[in-house]
């Protein structure tokens, strides 16, 4: 999850900057896509988590918001940073819930307290991280660039994913 609340970092910290640099006006919008798009999508993938098993939301998931880093790196309207809110959200929602879910059941119950609060912790670990590091990199390279360097985050997290799952 740490991986996945870097790019969310990034995002928090840059978008509104970044949309202004692009011409867009109002971006303001594109947290309540993301907001309405976390509230439908994470009821509906914890039952497919539930049915289906993990890797078919994590995987998905992640894809999600890997296509939606990318559309934010080339996004250069009000419509096209609403469809990377939703589809960014949608991808986001699906790892948040399954993430924490698949944390949750693999700690023993009398360290459920210690495994929500190591999630929690890596999630934001994620967002500091994200804000400093690709502050950084919006500084040397400009913010088109920085957001394209995010999928590199996502990338490393669908193979760790793979690897962990392959073991287990």
């Amino acid at each position: 999850m740490t991986l996945v609340t870097i790019t969310y970092g990034s995002i928090l910290g840059f978008l509104p900057i970044y949309a202004v640099n692009r011409g867009v006006a109002d971006v303001g919008l594109f947290f309540t896509v993301f907001a309405i798009s976390l509230l439908i999508v994470r009821p509906i993938f914890g039952k497919l988590t539930d049915i289906l098993g993990f890797d078919y939301v994590v995987i998905p998931s992640l894809i999600s918001v890997l296509i939606g880093m990318i559309a934010l790196s080339t996004a250069t309207s009000l419509g096209s940073f609403l469809l990377v809110g939703l589809i960014y959200g949608i991808g986001f929602g699906g790892c948040h819930s399954s993430l924490q879910t698949m944390a949750i059941l693999n700690t023993p119950r009398e360290r459920l307290g210690a495994a929500n609060a190591t999630f929690f912790t890596g999630f934001d670990l994620g967002i500091g991280l994200g804000s400093i590091l690709f502050g950084i990199f919006a500084a040397q390279l400009g913010y088109q660039l920085m957001y394209g360097l995010t999928t590199i985050a996502i990338v490393a997290a669908l193979i760790y994913y793979l690897i962990v799952r392959r073991n287990k």
